[in-house]
């Protein structure tokens, strides 16, 4: 099992990786840029060798340098797909930088045990003196930066999981609410066209007034202009 860190030296994950991202892209170029110098210079010798192992040689030295020139484009496009992952957290961005780098890695630990064996069993070269001291920082570097990118891998693919939902569906507030306990479990129109018998509403009878006879007002108005005209 490989295990998780919590943070790169003092940097959180996230910016640790874009750290690790801007200088693989950095180291990326440069080694590409030496390979392709160091592929265009040996198929010059091979064409101006005078032997034939002198041509076979640089003609090995042009392969390998094509090959190498290759790889590292390829490290040049991971990285940039890292920095992409980390900064839209989309974990499947990341997994090809660690592919890359476990190969690396790999073929690292293998040129630093050829050079080993090379100086023990068969003669010291300084040529190649700088494949001793470089390749094993080069190991522990791969290393911990993979252990980095690694654990945030894992940080983003467990908050994050699948490849399109990076951020959980919001609800809305209406299928949050629960409905209340007393209402019934029929549906919210059935339950306003269920009326409810009530019994029949009595209203109190009201009299009639009888109007007033007109033989009555007109006794009433003789009387008060013969009141008058006594006065």
């Amino acid at each position: 099992m490989i295990p998780t860190l919590k943070r790169c030296c003092c940097f959180g994950l996230k910016n640790g990786c874009v750290f690790i991202g801007c200088l693989y892209g950095v180291k990326a170029v440069l080694m590409a840029l030496v390979a392709s110098f160091s592929a265009y210079e040996g198929h010059i010798n091979a064409r101006k060798a005078e032997t034939e192992d002198y041509r076979r040689l640089n003609t090995a030295i042009e392969i390998t340098s094509i090959i190498m020139a290759v790889f590292k484009g390829a490290e040049i496009v991971s990285n940039i797909l890292l920095l992409k992952g980390v900064f839209d957290s989309k974990p499947k961005l990341i997994f090809p930088w660690m592919v890359l780098c476990t190969i690396d890695l790999i073929f690292s630990s293998f040129l630093f045990v050829s050079a080993v064996v090379l100086a023990v069993y068969i003669e010291f070269d300084s040529d190649y003196i700088w494949t001793h001291f470089a390749e094993p920082i080069n190991i522990g570097m791969n290393i911990y930066f993979h252990l980095v990118v690694h654990s945030y891998y894992k940080q983003v693919k467990s908050i994050a999981p699948g490849v399109t939902e990076t951020v959980p569906r919001q609800q809305s507030a209406l299928s949050v609410v629960k409905p209340y306990p007393s209402l019934p479990s029929t549906p919210l129109t059935q339950y306003l066209l269920q009326v409810p018998n009530l019994p029949p509403i009595h209203y109190p009878t009201q009299k009639k007034q009888k109007k007033p006879d007109n033989d009555n007002r007109t006794e009433h108005l003789g009387s008060t202009i013969s009141w008058v005209e006594t006065i």
